[in-house]
């Protein structure tokens, strides 16, 4: 079993890195594709005059493409690193942001030339392409410079918010069947009510919610930091099943009796005529919560002026949590043996904990046309995921006062390295310059925990000669993923 999980592990591992990849490939491609000018966040701006740049006149209302480079000899070599600065110059007034030095204004000859203002990255888009983390609508030197027009001034933007409803979902709880029944007066029920592969429990709606706030450290938003937070609401799957009522039924509980090596079933209710009936109810209760805490940095990778691909790093909390309940009653109304009215309870209860701590690394991608931004994330989280599993059992019976199930109580710990990948895509729709509406798919993969189903042994030693041999401690791992939709409100400020 162990080998299997980790081969498992592993092809989950290889696709989770895989995933990593593809969306910095795909904004790489955007960067190269035709009529992409990048906005060049991470190379030195060229010199002035070189043949892609594009500069503004000294009336900053055309822009202007320089082919070649006819300046004067003492400006060919000049770079965009010369300090901004205002005056006047040999009777010209220059502009805040021309790159010509003090002392090129006072050669003979020089200052009273027509010199072009300093290259800016002239801006095409739409208002709505500066979105939460994109940047693309001002331009900044690996140095850290930045040249904006008074419009780029405007919409910069000093972080993110983020707040989404979840309607999501997780897998069924695999058990061994938990509830059986049979027609009036069987002494061997054979239909599955609950467990097993007839009447799974769990995979029902788990709704929660997520909020991600965030701060860029530099006006070119090459640099953030951030949180989120994620929870889901107790996801509560409850079943009752009565033997009396229009349709009275008998009611059991499956195991396998180690005291004779066969299946059997204990009867919580059975009708035998006319020397009266056994009635009972059987109640299986399944509840799964969630929670993750994750703080991170954000590092731009790429910029074009319609997209961007980011690096992320960080530290992730998680907490999974599962456990089952198993409640049979039976009230006593055969003639014979145990008098009328008896009342036999049992209460099996199983529970799971897995607390993550670890460290994640990932990209995310923005790519935006016009109103619409379409965004991807895919991350890994690897660190040490510690299970708790506890058995309790208690009652009112024959029996000592113990579970059915529940016999091998006690708390079992373990400490296992794995990791959680995580993928989603968000289409976000633009309704005004920095409110955004959302919708996604998020989804999330535990390839290694410990859920509440695989603590219960089926084999129970029900008549033991000495010591009992059955149930004994269990403590089996399994997979959980969480997926569903996301529909949520941004906002940058």
């Amino acid at each position: 079993m162990r080998d299997s999980n980790m081969k498992k592990n592993r092809k989950a591992l290889s696709l989770a890195l895989g995933g990593l990849i593809v969306p910095l490939g795909l904004t790489l491609a955007l960067e190269h594709a035709t009529g992409q000018e990048p906005a060049r966040p991470l190379s030195s701006v060229g010199h002035i005059g070189d043949a892609s740049d594009f500069v503004r006149g000294t009336n900053d209302k055309d822009a202007v493409l320089l082919s070649d480079d006819t300046r004067p000899e003492a400006f060919r070599h000049n770079t965009a690193s010369a300090p901004n600065f205002s005056g006047t110059s040999g009777g010209r007034a220059t502009e805040q942001g021309d790159f010509y030095t003090a002392s090129h204004l006072n050669t003979p000859g020089v200052a009273d030339r027509s010199l072009p203002s300093a290259p800016v990255s002239y801006n095409t888009e739409s208002i709505y392409d500066s979105v939460v983390g994109n940047s693309g609508a001002m331009s900044c030197t690996s140095s850290g410079g930045t040249v904006r027009s008074s419009r780029e001034t405007k919409i910069a933007k000093l972080g993110w918010a983020e707040v989404d409803a979840l309607l999501w979902w997780g897998p069924n709880s695999s058990t061994p069947p938990l509830a059986v029944s049979g027609p009036v007066g069987s002494l061997n029920p054979m239909n599955v009510l609950a467990g097993g592969d007839q009447a799974p429990l769990g995979g029902s709606l788990l709704p929660g919610i997520r909020a991600n706030l965030g701060i860029w450290l530099d006006d070119c938003e090459t640099t953030g930091l951030g949180g989120r937070f994620t929870t889901l609401l107790t996801g509560d799957s409850s079943q009752t099943f009565m033997s009396n009522g229009p349709n009275p039924t008998t009611l059991g509980l499956p195991f396998f009796n180690a005291s004779i090596g066969s299946p059997d079933v204990y009867l919580v209710a059975l009708a035998t005529g006319a020397n009266g009936a056994d009635t009972g109810s059987v109640i299986v209760n399944n509840q799964t919560s969630f929670l993750q805490a994750e703080a991170y940095g954000r590092f731009l990778l790429a910029r074009t002026k319609g997209a961007r691909a980011d690096l992320l790093g960080g530290y992730t909390f998680a907490r999974l949590d599962d456990s089952l309940g198993i409640l049979s009653r039976t009230v006593d109304g055969i003639t014979g043996g145990v008098p009328d009215g008896t009342v036999q309870t049992f209460n099996d209860q199983f529970s799971t904990q897995n607390t993550f701590h670890g460290g994640h690394i990932g990209f995310t991608t923005d790519i935006t046309r016009g109103c619409w931004t379409f965004s991807t994330l895919s991350k890994v989280s690897i660190g040490n995921m510690h299970q708790v599993g506890i058995v309790a059992g208690s009652g009112d019976n024959l029996q000592n006062n113990q579970g059915f199930y529940a016999r091998n109580v006690g708390t079992q710990t373990r400490d296992v390295f794995t990791f959680l990948p995580e993928a989603g895509t968000k289409l976000r729709y633009h309704v005004t310059e920095k409110v955004m509406f959302n919708v996604g798919y998020s989804f999330l993969f535990f390839p290694d925990v410990a859920r509440s189903g695989g603590l219960i042994d089926p084999s129970i030693d029900i008549a033991p000669i000495g010591a009992p041999t059955a149930p004994q401690p269990r403590f089996v791992n399994d997979s959980f993923y969480l997926h569903g939709i996301d529909l949520g409100l941004a906002f940058s400020f």
